[in-house]
């Protein structure tokens, strides 16, 4: 997912736990001997302190800061030097355990959430977005042909539009997406479709803590977080038999070369994935269903 184009400031901290020592600030990239070891050395030696997410997230920060100054320092490096940096085996921190949400009690916890945040929940649910793709939609990126479009991120309360190549495309049914395709279309006049009182993007972190763990400890699951209904559309449309390619388009997960980015018949394709997961979750709910 894209950030903030990262810079030799945001790099200090975590070059400062490379096994080099940390430049000065009239050294250049070029000169500095940052090689695929460095970052394996840094993520095994922080493996005891952090978890496996973050772990993960600072494995992501560092390359995506040394691609952007072996890019823009013209450093000299072999093709794939940052490839196969793996994270250990054995992690320390605090370990987030995902939960596989059933239909009923998804529902259950939507039933109990006031607006936007009921709407909020039912995206992240049907469509698998990330909180902070969720956040970022705007009433004019849904068309007139019910066609959403992902073109921006809220990162740490700033928006952050996707280069091209990362822009989602996700056509939206009718009947499956009605509710959701309603309240985007209520929303116009507004700049933000998921916004709080004050007019800005809903606070991912007040989402969780107010409303979205009460709402779910009330029907008796323990969330991991918001990424949890992310896990559970995976794993739904991996039962349901979707290719695993139409999977990892529908998820975000794979990027494609900028020509051709969602063309018709990938649009086909993820349109079909999501009404076919989204119209078996909706067969599964009965009326007086318990929760349990």
């Amino acid at each position: 997912m894209a950030r903030v184009a990262p810079t030799y400031n945001d790099a200090r901290p975590t070059s400062s736990s490379l096994k080099v020592s940390t430049p000065a600030r009239n050294t250049t990239y070029a000169s500095y001997p940052f090689q695929n070891a460095d970052v394996v050395g840094l993520v095994n030696t922080q493996a005891k302190k952090y978890s496996e997410s973050t772990l993960r997230s600072l494995r992501l920060v560092l390359c995506m800061t040394l691609c952007w100054a072996e890019k823009n320092s013209k450093v000299v490096r072999p093709v794939g030097w940052l490839h196969d940096i793996r994270i250990p085996k054995v992690v320390g921190g605090r370990k987030v355990k995902r939960v596989e949400l059933e239909p009923c009690q998804t529902a259950a916890i939507i039933a109990q959430l006031e607006e936007p945040y009921a709407s909020l929940t039912r995206l992240l649910d049907l469509l698998g977005r990330r909180i902070e793709e969720a956040i970022g939609v705007q009433p004019d990126d849904l068309d007139e042909n019910n066609v959403l479009t992902i073109q921006r991120i809220i990162y740490n309360g700033k928006v952050v539009m996707l280069e091209p190549d990362e822009i989602e495309v996700l056509p939206l049914d009718d009947v499956v997406h009605g509710d959701l395709i309603r309240f985007i279309r209520a929303s116009a006049g507004q700049r933000w479709v998921f916004q709080s009182r004050k007019g800005t993007p809903v606070n991912p972190g007040n989402f969780r803590r107010r409303y979205l763990h009460p709402a779910a400890k009330a029907i008796g699951v323990k969330l991991g977080g918001t990424h949890d209904f992310r896990h559970t559309l995976k794993r739904r449309m991996r039962r349901a038999g979707v290719d695993p390619e139409v999977v990892r388009d529908t998820m975000g997960h794979k990027r494609v070369e900028q020509q051709e980015v969602y063309d018709a018949a990938k649009r086909v394709e993820v349109g079909d994935a999501l009404r076919l997961v989204g119209s078996r979750m909706a067969s599964t709910l009965a009326p007086n269903r318990s929760v349990q």
